[in-house]
């Protein structure tokens, strides 16, 4: 249920409105609206640093790109420690977990968060000055200082600490306690420091002394002309005159100056540069105010029981800034509160809110606590012969481990689980001895240096990285199952990431020259095998091509399918999605699934063929000693091991295994060679000859073909960036490659057997039968190519059963749900069963299966080409829809090309058990089933995916 239908308004533009407002709109509660104070977002602020447990929710947005390409990049440590006065190098904590800190100016944030919010859901200089409940119309009236009003049924309160909403509404007049510090910001560009304080100043640096340290963020970066120094210099000092909680207040560098004249050289240098960058010699000052952890969070409308106001970031949960969380709660707390609301399973909305109280409050008392005993510690007047025991950077780290490692995600994904399928309205208690009282001081002490043995004791640390978590579309929270996986991946490397879209902060950090040669190298081991030898077989023994036309048509027919394939998988990267996925944004949720259903025959058809081949060798080879069944078996378990453990094993396996095989293959050129027949022509002519050619054709192009369902599957870990044109090139040419070696070798052995009596025979038996004949010269070195060759067969059965494991989650919810290495288990005993049920039919299995890949695929590509290049030219594609169907497209114009391409197909198609009428009148039974269905599908999407678009608007 949720509350999508409810009109929501949210007050305030800050980090953390944006955030609700971003998680909102991707996750479906598209009526939504926020309401900024400041007449236009401009580059007041400061430099903010966002570290990985706020990273992960920004990924998952989808704005991680955006927000990159302003902010620093990989850090070299999460925190440098210098003595004040000497410069010495004191300790370093290093980074805490992926994705690593980012320091970014607040402005350059908010606008990597506007970016994704569609200009017409903002309205700026709104100043609230009321917010009343209205009996006539049963909603909240907000009206602003310009005279103008809104309506809303939920209104989020983001407007910070000195909260209208909190006061109006709520109640809550507290007043915020001075914390005994004043903190100075302003920025230093990198030119008027000397190279070697420049040098030092691009990690993030403490410069610690007494009652007082001076802290420097590496803002921006230079690719965007962003980089800075950001400066913020925390000073204890007497509260005095100060009567305000502004953050706008200024103050004379020289004030700052009289703090640390006495301090090291690159302070010193720091000091020059704020004043070279003031044109008024003034920084921004400000005092430092903390608030005591609040009680109630929401408050529900006595009236109408689905109606309500609540508080996000710091209007609700203040912190200071030194643990660098008041920005990162503030995410985590609007993040959280969308998902909440578009994920409620009923329309209770005070459940609901009191749910995101007990999960938020908790953990953000405790950061407010300990951001407070943070701060005293740094302002402690501890002589500095006692440093060494009060500054350990180990301890610090430890103290901050559980605040940057938590995983809110899976956090939120588990407790959202267990609260829903309990049905009640809270869920599991929170650690009672979390705080919930806090007594707050406004003068400097001397505090205790023990680690909180109680906090480390509720470390959020230990939660498990989720392998299905992208919120932003829907919670699909990890069930017992899917966690133990999950931890058997993080001991054993075994993947457990199911179909979920990887999330740019999981994947590899760059492409390099190396990464496209990987690329075009496990295509072409996938497709140098053996058991693509028995499409070259069947261009002389079935279709009765000479060998320069089998050839011909191989080659050409070849190209065309791998071209096809090599498109599809520069999708990988670019969405972080699986193949079949992907067809989602062109037939939408429901239809997409007879895609899923059609590919998992594929991928469970060529594992049945790929084991028949194998088998059929190694029983040729060994004769009795082997029956085709154990062949089979062994094929099958090589198959199981790599494509269980997942993407890494899968790689290393193709990188390499293509080596042996290419080895042989040579081998069996110089052995079966001389054999080959290049002297008879095709056995046909006239119309009987051209329909063999154009049949030949287009089963050579079935075959590459087939892998574009799940070509984009072994990419989605690249990063965002990774070119599409080099993708597709590669793809092509690998797979173009691979098949040609070992199909022009096939179609040499089928041209021979009219000449080679041994070879006929060996034929007659099974192409297994004909290969392990062919290497009869080399007597018992010739059986062990042969075998070697036979084992290869995996690197073609390996990929497809991965494929086949994520097919089998596209099938819906609980479908995901089981972890892929279990699908992975199920889909090589099915295939294993077939290939040992189907070992006398080889031949008629390939023939019929093969032929029926090219139909399907090539209407489903010609619509991606059109949908990518005719209604998606300008707006592109929002991937983090991904599992949202009002996001998708229906799937009307989707299925009904579909059906119409396949329409196409059965009239026109030539198969050993059906000849279409078209078909029976064009060369003696011509099979045009693919060339008519790509073109009939081409010709009808375009008006249909139009027409859907005018009236469904999706």
């Amino acid at each position: 249920m949720g509350f999508a239908n409810k009109r929501i308004a949210v007050v305030g533009g800050g980090l953390g409105g944006m955030s609700f407002m971003n998680s909102a709109l991707h996750s479906g509660l598209t009526n939504v609206h926020l309401y900024e104070a400041a007449p236009q977002f401009t580059e007041v602020g400061a430099g903010v640093n966002i570290t990985a447990n706020a990273n992960r929710l920004i990924d998952n947005f989808g704005i991680g790109k955006d927000m990159l390409w302003k902010s620093s990049h990989d850090p070299p440590s999460y925190m440098d420690y210098y003595h004040y006065r000497t410069g010495e190098f004191l300790g370093r904590i290093d980074e805490f977990s992926e994705p690593s800190s980012r320091q970014i100016h607040r402005a350059h944030l908010l606008e990597a968060f506007q970016k994704h919010i569609p200009q017409l859901k903002i309205s700026l200089g709104k100043r609230l000055t009321s917010l009343d409940w209205s009996a006539e119309k049963s909603c909240y009236v907000l009206s602003f200082r310009d005279g103008t009003t809104a309506e809303a049924d939920i209104v989020v309160a983001c407007d910070g600490i000195k909260s209208v909403v909190r006061q109006l509404h709520l109640g809550l007049t507290d007043n915020p306690v001075y914390s005994g510090q004043m903190v100075y910001r302003g920025y230093v560009s990198y030119d008027d420091l000397t190279p070697k304080t420049a040098a030092l100043l691009r990690a993030t640096v403490n410069f610690r002394g007494p009652q007082r340290h001076v802290l420097t963020l590496p803002i921006g970066n230079d690719e965007s002309m962003t980089s800075r120094v950001g400066v913020i210099a925390f000073m204890t000092e007497p509260l005095e005159n100060w009567d305000s909680e502004s953050w706008l207040k200024t103050a004379p560098v020289d004030d700052l100056y009289e703090h640390v004249k006495d301090w090291t050289g690159a302070v010193q240098e720091i000091i020059e540069g704020l004043r070279k960058g003031s044109s008024d010699g003034r920084i921004l000052k400000q005092a430092l105010y903390v608030r005591e952890p609040t009680a109630q969070w929401y408050q529900i409308s006595p009236r109408q029981q689905d109606s309500g106001v609540v508080l996000v970031g710091d209007s609700v949960h203040s912190t200071l800034p030194h643990q660098g969380q008041g920005a990162c709660q503030a995410i985590e707390s609007g993040f959280t509160l969308a998902q909440i609301l578009k994920n409620w399973k009923s329309t209770d909305l005070g459940s609901a809110l009191k749910f995101y109280q007990d999960f938020r409050k908790p953990r953000t008392d405790r950061i407010t606590r300990s951001s407070y005993e943070t701060g005293k510690m740094a302002s402690a007047d501890i002589p500095e012969d006692q440093w060494a025991a009060a500054f350990n950077p180990a301890m610090t780290r430890e103290r901050m481990k559980w605040v940057m490692e938590y995983d809110l995600l899976a956090d939120l994904a588990d407790k959202l689980e267990k609260v829903q399928e309990a049905s009640v309205s809270t869920p599991a208690s929170a650690p009672s001895d979390q705080p919930s009282n806090m007594e707050f001081t406004s003068t400097p002490s001397k505090v205790a240096l023990e680690v909180d043995e109680k906090d480390e004791k509720h470390a959020d640390s230990s939660s498990p990285r989720p392998s299905v978590s992208e919120l932003t579309t829907q919670l699909l929270s990890q069930n017992n199952l899917q966690r133990w996986f999950k931890r058997l991946d993080e001991k054993t490397g075994l993947e457990a990431r199911g179909i979920e879209r990887v999330p740019e902060s999981l994947r590899h950090p760059r492409v390099t020259a190396g990464s496209y040669v990987q690329m075009f190298l496990i295509w072409f081991s996938i497709n140098c095998t053996a058991n693509n030898m028995t499409i070259g077989i069947l261009g002389p023994a079935t279709y009765g091509l000479g060998l320069t036309d089998a050839m011909v048509c191989c080659l050409f027919g070849t190209i065309f399918g791998a071209i096809c394939t090599g498109y599809i998988s520069s999708f990988g990267p670019v969405s972080g999605l699986r193949t079949l996925v992907i067809a989602r944004f062109t037939m939408g949720y429901w239809p997409s699934k007879l895609c899923v259903l059609l590919n998992l025959v594929i991928e469970l058809g060529y594992g049945l063929v790929d084991c028949l081949v194998a088998g059929l060798i190694l029983s040729a080879v060994n004769g009795a000693g082997l029956t085709v069944i154990v062949g089979i078996v062994i094929t099958a378990i090589i198959t199981w091991i790599v494509a269980t453990f997942g993407i890494k094993w899968f790689h290393t396996f193709e990188k390499y295994v293509w080596i042996p095989t290419v080895l042989i293959l040579f081998i069996l050129i110089g052995c079966a060679g001389p054999h080959f027949d290049t002297k008879t022509p095709s056995s046909s002519a006239g119309a009987a000859l051209q329909g063999a050619r154009v049949s030949y054709f287009f089963l050579c192009a079935s075959g590459p073909l087939g892998w574009s369902p799940a070509s984009a599957d072994f990419y989605s870990y690249y990063p965002v960036k990774t070119d599409r044109r080099m993708i597709s090139a590669m793809t092509a040419s690998g797979i173009t490659t691979g098949k040609l070696l070992i199909e022009f070798l096939g179609i040499g052995l089928g041209s021979g057997i009219a000449l080679n009596a041994e070879w006929a025979a060996a034929l007659s038996d099974s192409p297994g039968h004909l290969i392990a004949e062919a290497f009869t010269p080399l007597g018992g070195f010739g059986k062990f190519c042969a075998t070697i060759l036979a084992l290869c067969v995996a690197a073609n059965n390996i990929p497809g059963m991965y494929a086949a494991a994520l097919n089998w989650q596209m099938f819906g919810h609980y479908f995901a749900r089981i972890p892929r290495p279990i699908w992975c288990t199920v889909s090589c005993i099915i295939s294993t069963v077939c290939a040992i049920a189907g070992r006398e039919h080889l031949f008629s299995i390939f023939l019929n299966f093969l032929s029926l890949i090219g139909y399907w695929t090539i209407i489903w590509i010609t619509m991606t080409l059109e949908e990518e290049f005719i209604f998606r030219r300008k707006t592109g594609y929002n991937w983090t829809g991904w599992n949202d169907k009002t996001i998708l497209p229906t799937g009307y114009a989707g299925f009904a090309t579909f059906i119409i391409g396949w329409v196409g197909a059965i009239i026109c198609m030539s198969q050993t058990y059906y000849t279409g009428p078209i078909a029976a009148m064009a060369g003696d039974g011509t099979d045009l089933g693919l060339p008519v269905s790509m073109a009939w599908a081409a010709i009808v999407y375009p008006p249909l995916r139009h027409l859907e678009l005018k009236f469904l608007g999706r």
